[in-house]
């Protein structure tokens, strides 16, 4: 029974590791929530006593508590994986792929720069075909709020996935399994997402195989964390459309789509087109075969690393 859960390096096998950090990540998000949600039960408790309770519904429907809320479950959930796959591993955030930001910045900077790029282009491109069109611009507190959500995600699903799950993989299964299997696994984590389709699955792999890959390549995960938030973030907070099947605020630019198609990614958003694979999969030869800065430590260190003692 022992062999089931302990490989014959005396660790616990990856496939358990893997389970342990997404039920101890969601586990933390309860222990944050819950006492959140009694105490606002007992304040809508009170209050409907009284016979009014459309201020607090409104507050509790509102962008403000919603993305407050997720960030800080976000936050605790990032403590809770780091400090599991420490104790897992024996090994430092730096096993990881959290080096030192002052080292590796620039990282961060291209990968930022690149999810921005990216969004645009997509967007462009229906522009340019007629099939989105641009009609207002608004400057609110959303566009804040919305940064500070997407930080929160692109770091908490980065840290888990390409941090924890691609280089538990790595070290015992090799490069090509740590790059996929993360990549599969970040598509399910999406399957219950509004209005998800086969191409829109099929696009959250690719991306997940292109935050792999940078994070191969880099040595770390700062370019994958940076390409992640501004992917979400333009697509939500600057151009106004789904992410990943869900409405976040409203936008610096609100865009309209004219039509629903498999070119524009319909009501699940740009992430669900064609035009997406298309990028994503130039994306994917292009850290594959082209990007040369391979200082990774992945690439220094015994696979074996993760499974000494």
């Amino acid at each position: 029974m022992k062999k089931l859960f302990i490989g014959h390096d005396g660790c616990i096998r990856s496939g358990w590791q893997m389970v342990l950090l997404y039920l101890g990540m969601n586990i933390a998000q309860l222990a944050l929530i819950m006492p959140i949600n009694i105490i606002l039960g007992i304040i809508i408790g009170i209050q409907s006593t009284r016979g009014d309770v459309s201020g607090i519904e409104a507050f509790l429907t509102s962008y403000a508590y919603q993305s407050i809320t997720i960030a800080l479950c976000n936050l605790i959930s990032i403590v809770a994986i780091i400090i599991l796959f420490k104790v897992m591993n024996r090994k430092t955030t730096e096993d990881m792929g959290l080096t030192p930001v002052k080292r590796d910045y620039k990282d961060l900077l291209i990968g930022l720069l690149l999810g921005a790029a990216s969004i645009t282009l997509i967007i462009g491109i229906n522009y340019i075909m007629g099939d989105t069109r641009f009609n207002e611009v608004h400057i609110t507190w959303d566009l804040l709020l919305g940064l500070i959500l997407f930080i929160s995600v692109g770091f908490v699903e980065e840290i888990l996935v390409r941090g924890c799950f691609q280089h538990i993989i790595y070290y015992r299964h090799g490069i090509a399994w740590a790059i996929i299997i993360p990549a599969l696994i970040f598509s399910v984590m999406h399957f219950l997402n509004p209005n998800i389709s086969y191409i829109a699955a099929l696009n959250i792999a690719l991306v997940g195989i292109v935050f792999g890959i940078m994070t191969y390549k880099s040595g770390n995960i700062w370019m994958a964390i940076g390409y992640h938030i501004t992917w979400n973030y333009f697509q939500g907070n600057i151009f106004n459309i789904e992410v990943s099947g869900s409405a976040y605020g409203r936008g610096l630019i609100k865009s309209i789509r004219v039509e629903d198609n498999l070119l524009n990614g319909g009501a699940f958003g740009i992430e669900g087109g064609l035009i997406c694979t298309l990028l994503l999969i130039i994306t994917i030869i292009y850290f594959g075969f082209f990007y040369k800065k391979e200082k990774s430590y992945l690439n220094k260190k015994k696979r074996t690393l993760i499974m000494n003692k």
